[in-house]
């Protein structure tokens, strides 16, 4: 667990400042200048990008000689699955016309998990890079 050490005084400030770290998986550790005086633990796992796991992947394969392999369960364990807002379906739109008028055509549910991961500041893990090019400042990473 990465801990983060704040003053007592910046804790009395109130939880507003401490909360974003936990959420971020971080511990904090509350100290009056000599000593540890109270820790927050994070007991949300911390999360890697998808750029950070395939970097992880690929060091093991060039040490290992091992390809990576999914596990047949990887995407049913802990995925959170992120409505279609109306502020993402209209992004979804605004951009298939924008893109209509290039020559592009991209599926919907292409356009639906490009746009919702730049709505979301996620970036997109992927096999065929193709799909998600024309989307503009989508971050994709090529598994």
């Amino acid at each position: 667990m990465a801990a983060v050490h704040i003053s007592e005084a910046d804790a009395a400030r109130g939880l507003a400042g401490i909360m974003p770290r936990v959420y971020a998986g971080e511990g904090v550790i509350i100290d009056n200048g000599t000593l540890a005086v109270a820790v927050v633990p994070s007991l949300i796992p911390s999360r890697r990008s998808a750029s950070a796991c395939i970097a992880l992947a690929r060091k093991h394969a060039n040490e290992s000689g091992e390809a990576p392999v999914l596990d047949s369960g990887f995407a049913a364990d802990d995925v959170p699955v992120y409505p279609v807002t109306l502020k993402i379906a209209r992004a979804m739109g605004r951009l298939e016309g924008e893109l209509e008028s290039q020559g592009f055509a991209m599926t919907f549910e292409d356009l639906a998990i490009g746009v919702t991961a730049l709505q979301l500041g996620f970036e997109v893990a992927t096999l065929n890079v193709k799909h998600d090019k024309p989307i503009p400042d989508l971050n994709v990473a090529t598994i």
